[in-house]
């Protein structure tokens, strides 16, 4: 009897041990960016501030193959290698997964120019709408509404309706000095090329046009030197019909712009 009863304390402690050993092993592999306490993929950090254009590669260690994927290939996209490429001003998470565990890696996409806010305007509100949450404008006409909003940067916002008065197009109106940095930093680090036409490069808030809802184009008009940033709404106009849009916003702003 005290023979068996040795066997088993020695089968009990065995079975003790190994649990203790399960239980290191899971602790071993928590708290990494954001995953499974008992996840097996460590990383060197969990998150990377860019900006457009920019690469990383994330340092991920783990005993089994990792495939990445991103929640929004429009912030930024990721290789099989764990290479991240940074496309548009935003914040998305990079998913890290192996066969048992996955980590979460946050990706923000930084402002290299912060030249305005765009105004709290959707496509499709009428006029009475605008004018009752924005005021009276500055000047108005049948195609659309004015107001001064002077900053450092910008003159002010127009917003231009359709034939039933709902709005379809909306411009910043940037000061001569900065449509360098408007043209060449400010849209194309928040929005996709799409293309160009004559005098007009034309981007969208998407990686496929079938995906997008706002057109974005800017170009300078000579006779005021303003620049105009025009967002347009994607549904309204065919792609060879925004060419003589981008000419009627020239036109208003001589027009507003005196």
């Amino acid at each position: 009897m005290k023979k068996l009863s040795l066997i088993l304390l020695a089968i009990l402690t065995v079975a003790l041990i190994g649990c203790k050993k399960d239980d290191d092993n899971n602790d071993n592999g928590g708290g990494n960016g954001g995953g499974s306490s008992s996840s097996t993929i460590l990383l060197q950090e969990s998150s990377k501030t860019l900006h457009h254009g920019d690469t990383y590669e994330i340092k991920a260690v783990c005993e089994n193959p990792i495939t990445y994927t991103s929640e929004n290939d429009y912030v930024a996209e990721v290789n099989g290698n764990g290479i991240v490429h940074a496309n548009y001003v935003g914040i998305t998470n990079i998913i890290l997964e192996d066969t048992v565990s996955s980590l979460q890696f946050k990706v923000t996409v930084a402002a290299e120019s912060n030249l305005y806010t765009l105004p709290n305007i959707n496509f499709g509100e009428t006029r009475s709408t605008i004018i009752s949450r924005f005021g009276n404008p500055d000047y108005e006409d049948e195609d659309g509404l004015l107001y001064e909003r002077e900053t450092e940067t910008i003159y002010g916002y127009m917003i231009v309706f359709d034939d039933t008065n709902k709005v379809y197009t909306y411009v910043v109106i940037v000061k001569p000095g900065y449509g360098h940095e408007l043209a060449n930093v400010f849209i194309p680090e928040r929005y996709a090329f799409l293309g160009e036409a004559d005098i007009y490069k034309y981007y969208m808030d998407a990686l496929d046009l079938d995906d997008a809802s706002t057109i974005v184009s800017a170009t300078q008009e000579t006779s005021t030197g303003y620049w105009i940033a025009a967002y347009m709404d994607k549904d309204y106009f065919r792609k060879d019909d925004m060419n003589s849009a981008m000419d009627a916003m020239q036109n208003l702003v001589k027009k507003f712009v005196k």
